[in-house]
């Protein structure tokens, strides 16, 4: 096998949003793990994408641009939100920008409502403790750019502030976050690593499964709120639109997140079936490393439950299964490579973003228009 032959693994994030290294660092260590390449899949933004661009020929193995978004769907009446995960996109396409440049500004304006509620809850100063504050988020060298392109960036915001609030449903816009927004991601990460230095919790893995876990939102002494998004249509024409293809990451966490309500995997999987009827959808990630990678609680017994589920629902449509680790660098996080994709579906990808291969729902009309 050529390392060209080698698998992927389809879910990566790196320093660009909330992991611990840069892209090329990540691909030096695809390369030891014995990968054929990586897919860079950080959170809303494609910074890292545009800057693989010029430095690719130093890279020992191949990176696919790709990214992970927040959308959201109605299932039985409630609005659910969940991750979708898209690649072969243009990165220089605007729409696609401006719509990332909107989730991160609500990025942050999600995270400064969880630092007010995180400090009400846990913020002691009888025993010495202090307040985060949101500045503490982003590291002195990333404030250190923000100020270098502070006044350009305001600049070009002022002037453009007008055709972003008509292009997201009139809502008024905080000029001061726009400029953050073009340069950061900002998640729940940044914030769980300052409860741990404030004395807050013991550790980031208490964080999420108390105080920033999405199961418990709206319960006493949970400080998780939701996100804005747009819905799931209108975020996979945008990515659609650039030249990409998309699909659903990590299915289980959904159930998981929205059980309590009575939400179950069939619900979901009737929900998404649509979408790969009508090749919205090009590819699931059908296995997951839920138990380490994500801060929901799920048990070893709930993993296997999901990955057989969507592994099984795979098999009968024939769907294309497209996984990656998640990695995010952490020294005893999941490490590169756990779960990867087939070079044999990177290739299939590849060829559907490229207009070579016809979706199902093409291949019954050429069928239809023969006979």
């Amino acid at each position: 096998m050529t390392n060209l032959e080698k698998p992927y693994d389809c879910h990566v994030h790196s320093s660009n949003s909330d992991g611990e290294k840069t892209i090329g660092k990540i691909a030096s260590e695809a390369y030891k793990a014995g990968l054929g390449g990586f897919m860079l899949t950080d959170h809303e933004t494609i910074a890292g994408v545009k800057g693989y661009l010029g430095i690719k020929d130093s890279f020992p193995v191949p990176m696919i641009g790709g990214l992970e978004a927040a959308t959201h769907m109605m299932i039985k009446g409630h609005r659910i939100t969940f991750e979708i995960k898209a690649a072969f996109f243009n990165p220089n396409n605007r729409d696609l920008e401006d719509l990332l440049l909107f989730l991160r500004y609500h990025r942050i304006v999600r995270i400064n409502e969880m630092v007010d509620l995180v400090n009400k809850e846990c913020c002691d100063v009888s025993k010495g403790q202090k307040p985060i504050i949101f500045n503490e988020l982003l590291s002195s060298d990333q404030w250190a750019k923000y100020f270098r392109c502070r006044y350009n960036f305001e600049r070009f915001f002022e002037s453009q502030k007008r055709s972003l609030i008509k292009k997201f449903n009139g809502e008024e816009i905080f000029l001061n976050y726009l400029p953050l927004a073009s340069l950061f991601s900002v998640g729940r990460n940044h914030l769980a690593k300052k409860m741990v230095k404030h004395g807050f919790v013991t550790n980031t893995d208490q964080a999420f499964k108390s105080l920033l876990n999405p199961i418990y939102q709206g319960e006493d002494h949970n400080c998780f709120t939701d996100r804005y998004t747009k819905h799931v249509e209108y975020t996979t024409n945008i990515i659609r639109n650039a030249g990409g293809l998309c699909g659903p990451c990590h299915p289980g966490t959904i159930h998981k997140q929205y059980e309590r309500i009575g939400i179950t995997l069939d619900d979901i999987y009737s929900a998404f079936l649509p979408y790969f009827e009508e090749g919205v959808f090009t590819f699931i990630e059908s296995e997951y490393e839920y138990c380490e990678t994500n801060k929901l609680g799920i048990t070893p017994k709930e993993k296997k439950m999901y990955n057989d589920y969507w592994k099984q629902k795979c098999k009968y449509h024939g769907w294309l299964e497209c996984n990656g680790s998640d990695t995010h660098g952490k020294k005893n996080g999941v490490k590169i490579g756990r779960y990867h994709t087939p070079y044999e579906t990177i290739v299939r990808l590849k060829e559907i973003a490229s207009g070579q291969h016809k979706s199902k729902k093409e291949e019954k009309i050429s069928l239809n228009n023969q006979n």
